[in-house]
């Protein structure tokens, strides 16, 4: 893979090699997948300990394999440069940046958009079965004369009193 290093400038300095065809110095390169390696290695630890999903860490691992393909395969990245009508390989990762970061936010906002309807409903049913309880509650309390309900506080909720 790193084959054929030449000098870039700075008078043969070894912070200026770079890969044949590629935007990365070798510095640069290196880094970049040693960022992408540290980034799987970091999702696989949070799916063992339960910070993150599976399906997430899935969309970020493939994400971070996708970003070390590039920077490993410069004919990978001026396919993506052809593909995407930008002159320069740098554009091309600015853009494939951009539209992957908004794809990110897209999906993000659907799964806070469909949690925010589960807990709607889920505030919603617990509403329901807490009228439902007042309703047994009183109608217990009009039967039985009330004597160990009315020391109970009115306002408070039969699901709390269940609880406590």
């Amino acid at each position: 893979m790193f084959s054929g290093l030449r000098h870039v400038g700075n008078g043969g300095d070894s912070r200026y090699l770079s890969m044949p065809d590629s935007p990365f110095t070798l510095t640069g390169a290196v880094v970049l997948l040693f960022i992408g390696l540290l980034g799987i290695i970091f999702c696989l630890a949070l799916v063992g300990r339960r910070k993150l999903t599976m399906s997430y860490a899935i969309v970020w691992v493939l994400l971070l394999i996708g970003m070390d393909l590039l920077v490993a395969f410069p004919p990978l990245l001026r396919l993506a440069m052809r593909i995407l009508g930008t002159a320069e390989t740098l554009g091309a990762l600015r853009l494939l940046a951009l539209v992957t970061i908004v794809a990110f936010l897209i999906f993000f906002s659907v799964k806070v958009s469909v949690l925010t309807n589960r807990f709607e409903e889920l505030v919603q049913r617990m509403a329901l079965v807490d009228y439902e309880l007042r309703k047994q509650i009183s109608g217990r309390q009009s039967m039985a004369g009330g004597d160990a309900i009315k020391a109970q506080d009115p306002k408070a909720s039969p699901l709390s009193r269940e609880s406590s």
